[in-house]
């Protein structure tokens, strides 16, 4: 699953700052990055950079952006641990 996935399917609808990046998110849905699950470290240092550089859009703390990270390779480090 992509961070973008994640994000909308985990917080679109919440009253929160990482329901704000999500929704912020789907309105740049053609130009955000969509990663793989691979390179984790890779791409969230690639997304962090697109939101850093977007900041106008973007107008949420990086501290979210890293949390809803953690929350999502969390997720991603158990689905595929469960896939092996």
């Amino acid at each position: 699953m992509t961070f973008y996935s994640f994000m909308v399917r985990n917080h679109k609808d919440s009253k929160t700052e990482e329901g704000r990046l999500a929704n912020i998110m789907r309105m740049d849905r053609e130009r955000f990055p969509r990663n793989s699950s691979h390179k984790l470290n890779t791409w969230r240092m690639l997304l962090r950079d697109y939101i850093k550089k977007h900041s106008a859009i973007y107008a949420v703390s990086i501290e979210t952006f890293e949390s809803c990270w953690e929350e999502y390779e969390a997720c991603e480090k158990s689905r595929l641990n469960k896939s092996s």
